[in-house]
């Protein structure tokens, strides 16, 4: 991987969110007398006349230019083949692909990928450094190949494969790369033979070098004559690149090299043995003994899931890349609780709750002793910065992943055998806990300063990706409103749903776990619940206003970004009608038909929670955060206003009595429209008249934007376009004006639609189901009935409306299916039965489910 050639890329589509790493081959675990019964070519001395075969350079002069008879002949070997990844493994993520094959052995189904023929020009190389390979060269050609070309086999006239396609360059230029089949045949003739492959390794990298290079490292006239006078065709040695960096190697065990095809055969067939090797160094013939590895001991053939991530043993092909010693615990699905920033793989642990976990097997002991819901301090570092040792705090999930599992390669079987480690140790009986909250200088009066007390910290961690919500972790602060029972006001952009674990913090040093009480499903809050017995706290209920905030209206800014606490004076300089822009890829929650407060400071943009105050400390609004798609792209984005806490004190007066607020709403979507518009589109002077008198500071009416699709035993009254003049016979020129349908079965409506005046009743729709209370997770995908938003979202058919179907292939072994269901009586609130053949079991953790996974098309 060590070459002067400029950057590759691999003939397959990859993520391009994390680095490629290393990636390791499987194989059989290796035993004495490993090699085939046949004699292996040795080409050590005759691979520079490959490139002037005229029957592999069909261009040259000399040589055939027809093909025909060849494809014929090898296209009935080639076969389609379609793969999955089903885990994220060393540093691999979880995909899915295609590509095509190509027949090596047909009675025992064995095959490499699809053919392509191309014209050689320079013989061998170095492996290209963007490449995992090491030890080993390739021939370069001009063949311009693709994405999904990864694999395929270089054919000769006679139609029998002698290079497979590798990679090419990544800067546009037509540069491709073939590995010589020398190893591969050998290692197919051992499969054929019923024996195991056998990998012989001193780790210890080598490189080609020319000889004038080799002569400026040290190597001597007398070796150099030598070897041209063996090899008269070679132009290259072998120079070790990673242990005593300038090496030039003459002999293995008495024979000259300069090849790496002999090399690795010497090496192979040398498994825990001992080799001679003859070295140059600084024109000093050195000469040293050297046990051969066994390299399968060094490749990780397991891993380890647990708390939703994965770990095996630093492998072999990562510690050679970035010159570490092979011995860690990597992190190959950072996921759950052991999500890092900035990265899904590539960390490796130090310690778990302040204990050492050198190995796979250390870390195995130190995690059955964690039990569930623990928090503990771990220590990592990442391999692209080794230099740096992070320190983080986990929250321990055996609840949703409650298994641990390890995983353990099959090579006869061809599928990774899993079994049990144990069940999660039960967590820790919550104690009281007593803190103080931090004072807060040059405040303008005691009242605003005692939000302190009302604030507390709410993170999110949510196990399942539900409703198009794209994040798997978040937090921001929370509002207590009744400090007595535990509630608490946050935005439903830190808690979306109810199948989460949510975290209240309180005065930066009481941890309690919270449950969700209620989701609002416009308005973009929640009411969240936590015990406040375990708290031993001056905790306060804010007082919230029954007062609208207006335009141009004084305040005071309250807010926080994480723990750090912003304030300062402020005015509103807009009250208007909310609707955040929807993302056009993946529909999911958004606020609507509210009124969003913007104000006049640079807090605003630097706070993701908080508050609008009153100089009597009373809350006026709530500042939120609401995710939302561009109205032009499908990026994530996070908009914050302000949410008025009038409109709030129906919902939270019923919740502090004890009962569960029964909204009903109406499927449509509103936005202002003014006057001018509004008379064109059929409104008369009348009524434009009462809208200016009934509203001196908003002379505008609602129009209907959207309208969800029509549902069974739900019709839809309102048509887009249509002009809402009254509710109940209350004229509408403010947004809160339809609040009134959260409390009506029935509104009697008065609206112009084509120009016509007419009065509609319309049904308002109960919200009691409308949240996402059953999953199933089938074949690594999630699926529930369809969640609000997406009734909200244009139907897309072909232009022709001709349907269109996959087929897919079921596998239980790797997700199993499963069913999710809302249950009260389970401490999660959610139970789950697990559907493998004929039986069901409950209690399964989520590790067939995926948290990310690519899709890759290899031609």
């Amino acid at each position: 991987m060590n070459g002067k050639q400029g950057q590759t890329r691999p003939k397959r589509k990859a993520s391009l969110s994390e680095p490629q790493l290393a990636k390791r081959q499987a194989s059989e675990r290796p035993s004495k007398e490993d090699s085939p019964d046949v004699d292996l070519p040795d080409r050590q001395d005759k691979t520079s006349n490959l490139a002037a075969d005229p029957m592999l350079c069909p261009g040259m002069p000399g040589g055939p230019d027809k093909w025909e008879d060849t494809i014929k002949r090898v296209a009935s070997s080639v076969v389609a083949i379609r793969f999955s990844h089903p885990r994220s493994f060393d540093a691999e993520t979880a995909m899915t692909g295609e590509a095509t094959g190509f027949v090596v052995d047909a009675k025992r189904g064995k095959c490499n990928a699809t053919l392509s023929i191309v014209t050689l020009y320079t013989t061998f190389g170095n492996s290209p450094a963007a490449y995992n390979d090491f030890n080993t060269c390739y021939y370069q050609a001009s063949a311009a190949a693709t994405g999904g070309s990864s694999g395929s086999p270089v054919i000769a006239k006679d139609g029998s494969a002698v290079a497979l396609q590798a990679g090419g360059r990544t800067d546009k230029a037509s540069t491709d790369f073939f590995l010589p089949l020398d190893r591969p045949l050998r290692a197919l003739q051992c499969i054929q033979q019923g024996k195991p492959v056998t990998r012989g390794d001193i780790q210890c990298q080598f490189v080609f070098q020319p000889f004038d290079e080799c002569r400026r490292l040290g190597l001597s006239p007398k070796w150099e004559a030598a070897m041209r006078q063996a090899f008269p065709y070679e132009t290259n040695m072998l120079v070790a690149e990673t242990i005593k960096a300038g090496d030039v190697l003459i002999k293995v065990n008495d024979q000259l090299i300069t090849q790496f095809i002999r090399l690795d055969d010497i090496m192979d067939s040398s498994v825990d043995q001992t080799v001679n090797i003859l070295l140059q160094r600084g024109g000093k013939d050195v000469k040293v003994d050297i046990k051969v590895g066994d390299l399968h001991k060094i490749t990780p053939d397991r891993f380890v899931t647990v708390a939703g991530a994965s770990f095996h043993d630093l492998s072999y092909q990562q510690a050679r890349i970035y010159a570490i010693p092979v011995q860690g615990v990597y992190v190959c699905e950072s996921a759950g609780s052991f999500q890092f920033d900035g990265s899904n793989h590539g960390c490796i642990i130090q310690t778990v709750d302040y204990k050492d976990v050198p190995d796979l097997n250390t870390f195995i002991k130190v995690m059955k002793g964690i039990p569930d819901r623990a928090r503990v301090a771990i220590t990592y570092k990442h391999l692209s910065n080794l230099h740096t040792r992070y320190t983080g705090i986990i929250n321990i999930d055996r609840h949703w992943s409650v298994k641990m599992t390890v995983a353990i390669r099959n090579d006869k079987s061809g599928l990774w055998d899993f079994s049990d480690l144990g069940s999660p140790l039960p967590p820790s009986i919550p104690q009281r806990r007593s803190a103080s909250f931090i004072k807060l200088d040059n405040m303008p009066n005691s009242k605003i300063a005692e939000l302190v007390q009302s604030s507390v910290h709410v993170s999110c961690v949510i196990p399942i990706k539900l409703d198009g919500f794209p994040k798997d972790r978040q937090s921001g602060m929370g509002l207590v409103i009744d400090a007595e029972k535990g509630l608490v006001l946050i935005s439903r952009a830190i808690v979306p749903y109810d199948l989460c674990d949510i975290t209240v913090t309180i005065a930066d040093n009481i941890f309690v776990e919270g449950k969700v009480v209620f989701l609002h499903p416009l308005q973009n809050y929640a009411v969240i619940q936590y015990d406040s017995s375990l708290v031993d706290a001056p905790v306060k209920s804010a007082s919230l206003s029954d007062e609208y905030l207006k335009q141009g209206a004084k305040t005071y800014f309250f807010g926080y970004n994480g723990n750090n606490v912003y304030h300062g004076s402020t005015s509103v300089i807009q009250v208007m009608a909310g609707a955040m822009p929807a993302n056009l890829e993946a529909p999911r929650y958004r606020a609507v038909n509210f009124d969003a407060i913007v104000i006049d400071s640079p807090l605003a943009e630097v706070c993701n929670s908080g508050v609008l105050v009153a100089p009597d400390g009373a809350v006026q609004a709530l500042w939120l955060t609401c995710l939302s798609g561009s109205c032009h792209s499908e990026r994530n984005r996070e908009l914050a206003f302000g949410l008025g806490t009038a409109s709030l004190l129906p919902v939270i007066k019923a919740i502090q009595k004890g009962d569960a607020p029964k909204l009903r709403i109406i499927l449509t979507e509103f936005s202002s429209i003014p006057m001018s518009k509004a008379f064109i589109m059929g409104v008369d002077n009348g009524w434009i008249d009462q809208v200016t008198n009934t509203s001196r500071s908003r002379h505008q009416l609602f129009m209907v934007r959207k309208c969800a699709a029509e549902r069974i035993n739900q019709p839809v009254s309102l048509l887009e376009g249509d002009i809402i003049l009254t509710l109940n016979g209350k004229i509408c020129t403010n947004i809160s004006d339809f609040d009134i349908m959260y409390y009506n079965d029935i509104l009697k409506a008065r609206i112009v639609r084509n120009r016509k005046e007419m009065e509609l009743e319309i049904q308002t729709v109960s919200t009691d189901n409308i949240e996402t209370d059953y999953i199933v997770s089938f074949c690594g995908a999630l699926f529930h009935r369809p969640h609000q938003a997406v009734y909200f979202c244009l139907k897309a058919v072909t232009f022709d409306l001709v349907p269109w179907v996959i087929t897919m292939k079921k596998n239980d072994h790797y997700f199993p299916t499963t069913v999710w269901f809302k249950d009260t009586n389970e401490p999660c609130g959610w139970r789950r039965i697990l559907h493998e053949g004929n039986m069901a079991s409950e209690g399964r953790a989520i590790d067939g489910v995926p948290s990310m996974a690519e899709d890759v098309n290899m031609g």
